[in-house]
């Protein structure tokens, strides 16, 4: 049994809006605890891909380009994680801090 069914204009503005942020969500402070958890998760993992990187730019001096470039294949590419890493640690705090420092400052 077919059900035609239609929104009118209104109906869908509502439907847009409804997952959207509103202005006061970037000022929203993270809590503290969990703050400093993602830290330190994400430093452990820092840790471990800076090994990683270590070791990786040991084996491309004693092996040639082609045969690095086959063994990498699949593989984890420990620089562009660790760039990831750090951009996402740098903005997390920078937000951290402009956000407390902002609500210290106006409240």
């Amino acid at each position: 049994m077919p059900i035609s069914y239609r929104k009118n204009e209104l109906e869908q503005k509502m439907l847009l809006n409804v997952h959207k942020k509103t202005w006061t969500h970037g000022l929203s402070l993270e809590k503290f605890e969990e703050h400093d958890k993602q830290n330190e998760k994400t430093i452990q993992n820092m840790v471990e891909l800076a090994k990683a990187y270590n070791k990786m730019i040991k084996e491309e001096s004693k092996v040639e380009k082609e045969k690095l470039e086959i063994q990498n294949v699949g593989k984890l590419d420990p620089k562009r994680h660790l760039e990831q890493d750090v951009e996402k640690l740098m903005s997390a705090n920078i937000n951290q801090v402009l956000g407390m420092i902002l609500n210290t400052v106006i409240f």
